[in-house]
């Protein structure tokens, strides 16, 4: 949709009344000479003509200031306007250098509840250069959800006139527009992506140190209190000595030797206390 379109709808929703009939042949006129149902966004760039394709009256728009364009509009009341196809005739006048490709544009809309316009239905045909009349169609597609409000068409030339220094250039003529067929809207809103299942996460295993009491005296923990405490802080002294030889330069394996007999006399201990 281009920004031209957009900014029309916000303009000019709130101030018209919604139209019962497209009026494409734009034969019916209200008091002011404008086709009934329709309106001019940019009286600067747009008028009616007598060069119809069928009958007296179309649709006329074009480009001005070198590339600002008129732009027709046709407000629908959605019962009467919803449409799944728009046909229509018309011929595109201007130098192809200056003139890019006109556009048909048809919406069905609402506005949600911050006052903006949800595009429920869009469909838009680009039109090339023609010296006269001839057919154009294009297909709606639903593009949302809801209950729509209204329907609404555009009509709009585009191009650039300053290239031959023209004021004027790129003249569209539009007439004869049907409606066809029925878009299908659901009222339903959008389905909610259910939320993912939390995920396990695995505690770490915790690491055991294994203490050798021969190298790490100091990590031997001392066993309950009073006598049953004694055989085991004696060990620890023990132990401490012989780690402290062994620093001091004593061999390998006589420490080993000193280590063992130290828990031997630790065992014997135990078992005179025992059968004491």
């Amino acid at each position: 949709m281009s920004h031209r379109f957009l900014l029309a709808l916000l303009i000019g929703l709130p101030c018209l009344g919604l139209a019962q009939g497209v009026n494409g042949g734009f034969e019916t006129l209200s008091s002011n000479g404008i086709p009934t149902g329709w309106s001019i966004a940019d009286p600067s760039g747009a008028a009616t003509t007598k060069d119809a394709h069928i009958g007296k009256v179309a649709a006329k728009a074009w480009v001005y200031k070198n590339y600002e364009s008129g732009t027709w509009i046709n407000w629908l009341d959605p019962a009467a306007g919803n449409a799944s196809e728009v046909t229509g005739y018309y011929k595109y006048q201007g130098d192809k250098s200056e003139c890019e490709k006109a556009v048909v544009s048809y919406m069905l809309g609402a506005r949600n509840a911050e006052g903006k316009i949800d595009t429920l239905a869009f469909g838009d045909a680009e039109l090339k250069i023609s010296k006269d009349y001839r057919k154009f169609s294009l297909s709606v597609s639903s593009t949302g959800n809801g209950s729509p409000e209204f329907a609404s068409i555009q009509l709009q030339p585009k191009g650039h006139c300053n290239i031959h220094g023209a004021t004027n250039c790129c003249f569209l003529f539009i007439d004869d527009i049907v409606l066809a067929g029925s878009t299908s809207l659901s009222t339903e809103p959008d389905p909610v992506a259910p939320d993912a299942p939390a995920k396990s996460v695995e505690e770490p295993a915790m690491e055991v140190e294994t203490v050798d009491p021969a190298t790490n005296p100091e990590a031997v923990p001392a066993e309950g209190k009073g006598a049953d405490a004694v055989p085991v802080e004696r060990a620890g002294a023990d132990l401490r000595q012989v780690a402290e030889r062994r620093r001091h330069g004593a061999g390998e394996q006589e420490g080993r030797d000193e280590a063992g007999a130290a828990l031997a006399a630790v065992a014997s201990d135990e078992a005179e206390q025992g059968e004491g």
